[in-house]
C-alpha cells in the first residue's frame, strides 16, 4: 500500500523543467535579442507546469495519508501537518536565505538590486512584512495572491493552505462510492473554476493562486479515489493527447482570449495527464520510471524553488555587462544559469532537503512517524 508509481515521480521532472523553460523565457525577453521566439512554443505555457503539480500533489497524498483517520485526535492530524511541514519547510527557508546572497553578490559586482529588480518581470514586494508573511508561509493566501520575495514561493504557500484543508476534502471523497459520481464531482470543480477565470480576470496567474490549487489539489484526490474504484483509463494515447493540449492549447487560448485564460482548462487536462499515467505501464511511463528521470522528480521541489533568483541574476549580469550582447553571450550565460540551477538543486536536495526531513520527523513519537493510510476498500497494490 506504500508503493509508489515510478512515472509520476518522472512527471514531477517534467512539470519542473516547464516552469523552468517558461522563466528563461521570460528573462530573454529582457535581453536585446535574447531568443526569446526560439523556445516560444513550449514555453510561453509553462506556468501550468504548477497546476501539474498540484493534482500530483493531491494524488499522492491521498494515496498516503488518512482522511477520517486524522480526525480521531489532534495528534494524528498534528503528525500529519508536521510531516508535511518537513516536507517543504527547510528548502523554502534556505531559498529565503539564498535571495539576499544573490543580491549582495550582485551589489559586489556593481551590478545593483536595481538593475535585478527592473530585470525581473515580477513587481516583487520585499518589505519586512512580507518577510514575515512568506516566512508563515501565508503570502499567497489572498485573493489574488501578490509576489513576495522568492516569487516562485507562492505555490508552497497556496499549497500549504491545500495540506490544512486535506483531511476535509477526503472526507467527501471516501464517500462517493462510483465512479460516476467522482467524476462528476472533478468535472463539476473544474467547470467552477473555469467560470472564475472567465469572468474575475487578475494580471497574470499568480494572482489565481488560492482558487488554482483548491481546484488542482481537490481534483488530485478525488482522482485517488477514482484509482481505487480501479476505474479503468483508455490507453496510453491520453497521456501523450494530454500533454500536447497542454503545452499548445494553453498557448493558443492565451492568444485568442486573454492571458492565463488557458487557466481555465488546465486542471481538467492536468487530471487527464496524471490519471492516464497512474495506470498506464506503456513507453511513456517507463520512460518516465527511468533512473534518470526519478533523479529528475525527486530533485523537482528544489530546483522549482532556487531557478528564480539565479535565471534573473544571469539575465541582470548579462544586460549590464554587455551593451549589446551576442547570440553567443546569451546562450553560454544562461546555460551556465541552469546548470548553476541544476548543481544548486541537487545540493539543496542532498544536503538539506532530505536530511532537515529526516531530522524534524524525527522529532515525533515513534507511532507519529508512520503514515495512516487511507481507509478506502478495493485499493490498488501500485498505490503511492
Amino acid at each position: 500500500m506504500n508503493k509508489h508509481i515510478p512515472a509520476l515521480t518522472g512527471l514531477r521532472a517534467i512539470a519542473a523543467l516547464w516552469v523552468l523553460v517558461f522563466h528563461v523565457f521570460c528573462a530573454l525577453q529582457t535581453i536585446p535579442g535574447g531568443l526569446n521566439h526560439s523556445i516560444a512554443w513550449f514555453a510561453l505555457s509553462g506556468y501550468l507546469g504548477v497546476d501539474v503539480f498540484f493534482v500530483l500533489s493531491g494524488f499522492v497524498i491521498a494515496h498516503n495519508y488518512a482522511g477520517e483517520a486524522l480526525f480521531r485526535s489532534p495528534g494524528h492530524y498534528g503528525g500529519y501537518l508536521w510531516k508535511r511541514f518537513a516536507r517543504i519547510y527547510p528548502v523554502h527557508v534556505a531559498c529565503m536565505v539564498l535571495l539576499p546572497v544573490v543580491i549582495l553578490a550582485l551589489q559586489a559586482a556593481h551590478l545593483g538590486f536595481a538593475s535585478f529588480a527592473a530585470t525581473s518581470p515580477f513587481d516583487t514586494d520585499m518589505s519586512l512584512g512580507s518577510l514575515l508573511k512568506s516566512l508563515l508561509l501565508i503570502h499567497a493566501w489572498a485573493v489574488p495572491a501578490g509576489r513576495y520575495w522568492n516569487v516562485a514561493s507562492w505555490s508552497i504557500s497556496a499549497e500549504w493552505a491545500a495540506y490544512l484543508c486535506f483531511p476535509f476534502i477526503a472526507l467527501i471523497a471516501v464517500r462517493l462510492r462510483s465512479a460516476a459520481a467522482v467524476l462528476f464531482m472533478i468535472a463539476l470543480t473544474c467547470a467552477t473554476f473555469a467560470a472564475f477565470v472567465h469572468f474575475v480576470r487578475f494580471d497574470d496567474s499568480v494572482g489565481y493562486a488560492i482558487p488554482r490549487v483548491a481546484t488542482a489539489f481537490a481534483c488530485g484526490v478525488l482522482l485517488q479515489r477514482l484509482h481505487s474504484l480501479r476505474f479503468a483509463a483508455t490507453g496510453e494515447a491520453l497521456t501523450v493527447v494530454a500533454l500536447v493540449v497542454l503545452i499548445f492549447g494553453s498557448v493558443a487560448l492565451d492568444k485568442v482570449q486573454h492571458r492565463s485564460a488557458s487557466l481555465g482548462y488546465a486542471p481538467i487536462v492536468a487530471c487527464v495527464l496524471v490519471y492516464s499515467l497512474a495506470c498506464s505501464r506503456g513507453p511513456v511511463a517507463r520512460f518516465l520510471s527511468t533512473g534518470a528521470m526519478q533523479y529528475g522528480g525527486r530533485i523537482s521541489y528544489a530546483l522549482y524553488l532556487v531557478h528564480l533568483p539565479v535565471i534573473f541574476a544571469a539575465a541582470t549580469a548579462i544586460n549590464r555587462l554587455t551593451f549589446s550582447p551576442s547570440r553567443a553571450t546569451v546562450v553560454f550565460g544562461m546555460t551556465a544559469a541552469v546548470l548553476v540551477c541544476w548543481a544548486l538543486a541537487h545540493w539543496m536536495y542532498t544536503s538539506i532537503e532530505t536530511h532537515a526531513r529526516q531530522w524534524l520527523v524525527g522529532l515525533l513519537p515513534s507511532p507519529a512517524r508512520r503514515p495512516v493510510l487511507l481507509p478506502l476498500e478495493g485499493r490498488p497494490d501500485s498505490a503511492q
